[in-house]
């Protein structure tokens, strides 16, 4: 699973790169294509900065990738750091 969300990732990243070289903004104090804003609901992991617009994709897919899980030891490895600090 961690391969396939990895290798998604890697092709959204492609697909940004190659949409976005093709346009040249006149000004960045112009703002343009604003038609492509609208309000979304979806959940945000806290932890890694990532959206998702649905729960198991969230909560499943995200929660399941070697980049959540190292993000988690991380976090657990500097919350036992200062508790150990302040013991």
């Amino acid at each position: 699973s961690s391969v396939v969300t990895k290798r998604k990732s890697e092709l959204q990243n492609i697909y940004k790169k190659t949409v976005f070289s093709q346009f040249s903004l006149p000004c960045s104090c112009v703002p343009s294509g604003q038609e492509f804003v609208v309000p979304k609901s979806g959940y945000f992991c806290n932890l890694c900065r990532v959206f998702y617009l649905n729960e198991s994709s969230a909560k499943e897919d995200h929660c399941g990738s070697q980049r959540h899980y190292d993000n988690l030891q991380v976090r657990s490895s500097r919350l036992s750091n200062v508790n150990s600090s302040h013991e």
